[in-house]
């Protein structure tokens, strides 16, 4: 796993003011800094300098270019240190070209090596605890302890991480991903929602007496390992995730999104894609099964009466299958996994048509042979707004597969996004004909 960069940011004194009211209301704060390549989605450790001495520590990402040869970097949790400290104390005991090349960064700016950051880190933790906070996700220690759990819980977690983060994005602009820089690994890791800030035990009556109300929620309540509310200015989103198996035993993660608003439900069925196999997925007899359950229930439901303007579907069939990239867990990242959201029908006629089909008969989807596919950008617009999904009649009825669900060993991130004000009986207009 790749340890996160520490950057060295010297702040200009015409800046100070602006940053300080900014770190006082914890707003988000961009500086512009020497161009140094890294990706937007992983945060950086920002050491910042008023003249020589470090004054303050900041959570970061590298944002948009900011003229010839810059990049804006955007701080947040931004701390400051109870003393400055100078150069000299930051230097310490070290010595030789490393003592050389840590002062030169100090005085330039920019990216610290890994062994900077971690003298830095060590040295803080000591003489500044109140940094600690800051810290910690981004210690050798964190790391450590990171990188000696067990493959499979490793592989649960980046599985429920990446349904969690999905959820978020459906939710709409309102809802920011970068709580997920907030994980913190805990001792008895239940779940990813363990590790986030706010999230309610699974003890707690106040998650049943706010979901009971919503489709088939009954049939995880018994299931339920943790959930968290979001709100934005008009809506809440509460993620609940339920699993009857332990972490390490469980095969992967389900999402199930339900939008209030047009009463709506998605169901998207993640599957890994090999790197093994030129990056393929095959399917598998497992696959079989949870097609034939979700073509059997929507045979039952039928298409659904539509009866006013919010019931109409461009495509009302709500099951999705998502072909992504086996990703280790990364927590600092709030970046979802590249892939390939793939409707149910869509699907049947790749596996139909032998598109999908390979010179020795196997099926194997692939970005190269699947040909269209909606992208998580373009997946997000069309559920925000339930373009896509289960119309009001067709939602009534799928109690039976949330319940089916929570039976098959994977866990489900059960999401519900709903106007935080008692939504208003929706007008139905009818069309008048023959007059």
């Amino acid at each position: 796993m790749a340890r996160v960069k520490g950057l060295v940011i010297r702040l200009p004194d015409n800046r100070l003011d602006l940053f300080e009211r900014h770190v006082a209301h914890q707003v988000e704060f961009g500086q512009p800094v020497s161009y140094f390549p890294h990706a937007n989605t992983t945060p950086i450790l920002c050491f910042v300098f008023v003249a020589d001495n470090l004054t303050h520590l900041a959570h970061g990402y590298a944002g948009q270019g900011a003229g010839s040869q810059m990049r804006t970097v955007r701080l947040y949790k931004m701390l400051k240190l109870r003393l400055p400290l100078s150069r000299a104390q930051l230097l310490g005991d070290t010595n030789g070209q490393f003592r050389a090349a840590l002062a030169a960064r100090f005085e330039y700016e920019g990216l610290l090596t890994e062994k900077g950051r971690e003298h830095l880190i060590k040295l803080l933790l000591r003489v500044a605890p109140e940094s600690r906070e800051i810290l910690d996700l981004f210690s050798e220690d964190f790391a450590d302890k990171l990188e000696g759990l067990s493959p499979s819980v490793r592989k649960n977690l980046a599985a429920q991480k990446e349904a969690v983060m999905t959820a978020i994005l459906l939710a709409g602009q309102g809802f920011d991903r970068k709580v997920g820089r907030e994980w913190k690994l805990k001792e008895g890791q239940r779940s990813f929602l363990d590790g986030l800030p706010g999230v309610r035990l699974s003890e707690d009556k106040m998650i049943f007496h706010d979901m009971r109300r919503f489709p088939g929620f009954e049939a995880m309540e018994e299931s339920v390992k943790g959930s968290i509310v979001f709100s934005s200015a008009s809506e809440t989103l509460t993620i609940v995730l339920a699993n009857r198996d332990p972490l390490e035993q469980l095969t992967g993660a389900d999402l199930i999104y339900y939008n209030d608003t047009y009463d709506s439900f998605v169901f998207v069925q993640y599957k890994a894609l090999d790197d093994r196999y030129n990056n393929s997925y095959r399917p598998d007899s497992q696959l079989e099964e949870e097609l034939q359950r979700m073509e059997s229930l929507l045979k039952y439901t039928g298409q659904g009466k539509i009866t006013c303007c919010d019931d109409f579907r461009l495509h009302g069939n709500p099951f999705f299958l998502k072909l992504c990239q086996r990703n280790d867990f990364e927590p600092e990242s709030t970046e979802l996994t590249m892939g390939m959201y793939i409707p149910l029908e869509y699907w049947n006629l790749l596996v139909e048509t032998g598109q999908i089909e390979g010179p020795r008969g196997g099926m194997a989807a692939t970005f190269d042979n699947v040909g269209r596919y909606l992208s998580n950008s373009e997946f997000a617009t069309l559920v925000a707004k339930a373009w896509v999904g289960s119309n009001p009649a067709q939602s009534a009825m799928l109690n039976p597969l949330i319940s089916e669900t929570i039976q098959t060993g994977r866990a489900v991130v059960y999401a519900v996004k709903h106007p935080r004000t008692a939504r208003k009986k929706r007008m139905k207009y009818r069309v008048n004909v023959g007059r």
